[in-house]
């Protein structure tokens, strides 16, 4: 299982697109640098993980943070990878985001 701080990305509430990330992020799903940035934070879970994670963003937007959430993430080439992620909101000028490691 990754450790909760391994990943690090950042999310847009209003879209719910991804707006920056790690270097560790892009490598373990496998991804290029160029195509992760706009994507749907939902693309990057498993699809056992989806029902959780939208119920769970959800409590994330009505409590500001979430801890120790155990997903199944999936890489570009559809492998799982177990992880344990922290959550929290932040806004920004205004605008509200999501931020996950």
């Amino acid at each position: 299982m990754l450790n909760k701080f391994d990943l690090f990305a950042e999310v847009e509430a209003k879209t719910l697109c991804i707006v920056d990330y790690n270097n560790t992020f892009i490598k373990k799903l496998g991804y290029e640098k160029n195509e992760i940035i706009g994507t749907p934070i939902f693309s990057i879970f498993h699809k056992s993980s989806i029902k959780i994670a939208e119920k769970e963003l959800k409590l994330l937007t009505e409590n500001g943070e979430i801890f120790n959430l155990e997903l199944i993430l999936k890489t570009k080439k559809n492998k799982k990878i177990y992880a344990k992620l922290n959550a929290r909101t932040s806004n920004k000028n205004g605008n509200i985001y999501y931020t996950f490691c």
